[in-house]
């Protein structure tokens, strides 16, 4: 998997924690498959290593399921059911 930093990106810089480099997986668009799979020198294979474009993404959150506190740690009860206040977010690119 190759990605590239995306601390600009409109969407992708929402991932990732406060302070944190924001990072994107590098997509390449299908009408560029042939040429990605085709390239011959390394400034060419470069060219590919670019963000998509945020208007070709689709995001939404996605709850994390409920945690539970691990038996026997310190300072905790094992306790089920107790939820999470994070979410987690999933994205589609359009293909």
């Amino acid at each position: 998997m190759i990605t590239v930093n995306a601390d600009a990106h409109p969407l992708m810089k929402r991932f990732h924690r406060p302070g944190s480099e924001k990072r994107s997986v590098v997509i390449v668009p299908r009408a560029e498959y042939e040429s990605w799979l085709a390239w011959r020198n390394t400034d060419e294979a470069y060219s590919f290593l670019r963000l998509y474009p945020a208007d070709a993404m689709h995001a939404e959150p996605y709850p994390l399921p409920p945690r539970t506190a691990k038996a026997g740690a310190k300072g905790t009860k094992a306790t089920a059911g107790t939820a999470a206040p994070n979410a987690q977010a999933s994205f589609l690119a359009d293909g």
